[in-house]
């Protein structure tokens, strides 16, 4: 089953559409600062999202079965801690990419929201696709 048409995929498409029309239509309607509060409502929106998405994600956890296998196997507690340190600068690491790749793409969107010409291209919906893509 595609994520497009996953129940989340199409709940977030519809608000990623419905933010880029409200704040087009907000932007020439009520004046700039409402259309702010539209676009930053959204970034806290799309962007925890994002973020809960990433964090579900198999690949921001450790491999913490092959680190249990090899306890197993060893024994020893030096490579007990050496795991756990190993899993900690993991965690780290995963979280640092998330966190840069959340503030890449939504904070790119919520600028490219801010200017008035470029605002016209539909930045939310590009970045809920970009997502839903992963």
């Amino acid at each position: 089953m595609s994520s497009f048409t996953k129940p989340e995929g199409v709940a977030m498409m519809l608000l990623a559409g419905l933010c880029d029309m409200v704040s087009i239509t907000a932007t020439f309607v009520i004046g700039i600062i409402p259309c702010l509060i539209i676009d930053f409502l959204c970034l806290m929106i799309v962007g925890a999202w994002m973020y809960s998405r990433s964090s579900d994600s198999e690949a921001a956890r450790p491999d913490r079965r092959t680190a249990k296998t090899k306890l197993k196997t060893e024994g020893k507690v030096e490579i007990k801690q050496a795991e756990k340190q190993a899993a900690k600068q993991i965690e780290k690491t995963a979280v640092k990419r998330t966190s840069r790749k959340i503030a890449l793409r939504a904070g790119g969107a919520f600028l490219g929201t801010l200017v008035p010409v470029i605002q016209l291209i539909p930045f939310w919906t590009i970045t809920v696709v970009g997502e839903l893509k992963e």
